[in-house]
């Protein structure tokens, strides 16, 4: 299983969101996958949206690109409407699930935690079997399912944790929980040296 993510920064306010839902109402009509809208809610600039979707790999994001680029309509909607909307493009990605699995549809309204590192060089195989346990230990002490990822269409030797929360309530609950504990924090600090400064914590809700 891979995840698909294609991500943008947007100006305008609610008509630029309401531009991004009805791009996605298209996409899920003629895309024939389970395409989400995710809405920055923290940890990133304001603005900042993304579409995620579960796929089988690169022979499905082609075929699913192939059927949306002739679509006149999406193409319409895109060009003409998404040039009032759209100051940044950051580049898609794709990668592979390497540890938990993604059940189901997330549901509107709800949220993600991802945490995102890059390994240092020379630590990309010791950074891709310490991820599954750090993930494993979030998931005994805050009860929360984490997939991790690695990308195969990206930055190389990218490491991403995603755990779902139903709202933020339960992020709250997580963080005080895992702030809490000190054999987490400890595991922690073993990571050290696996992985390159700059690792980032971000939030996102789902809107469509």
């Amino acid at each position: 299983m891979y995840l698909f993510q294609r991500q943008l920064r947007l100006m305008g306010g609610a008509s630029a969101i309401g531009w991004a839902m009805e791009v996605t109402s298209r996409v899920q009509e003629i895309g024939e996958m389970p395409v989400a809208l995710w809405v920055g809610a923290a940890g990133v600039p304001t603005g900042t949206i993304m579409w995620s979707a579960p796929v089988d790999g690169m022979a499905a994001v082609a075929s699913m690109n192939d059927r949306l680029d002739a679509d006149d309509h999406l193409k319409k909607l895109v060009v003409d409407h998404g040039r009032d909307f759209v100051v940044e493009v950051m580049p898609d990605r794709l990668s592979m699930v390497i540890h938990g699995e993604i059940t189901g549809e997330a549901p509107i309204g709800s949220y993600v935690g991802g945490v995102t590192a890059n390994a240092a060089p020379g630590q990309w195989g010791a950074a891709g079997a310490w991820a599954p346990k750090i993930a494993d230990m979030y998931t005994e002490i805050t009860g929360r399912p984490v997939v991790v990822t690695t990308t195969t269409a990206g930055s190389m030797g990218e490491f991403s944790w995603y755990a779902r929360h139903e709202d933020a309530a339960s992020i709250d609950a997580a963080t005080a929980a895992t702030f809490g504990s000190e054999e987490y924090g400890a595991e922690l600090d073993r990571s050290g040296g696996l992985f390159q400064p700059g690792a980032a914590w971000v939030f996102a809700r789902r809107i469509a």
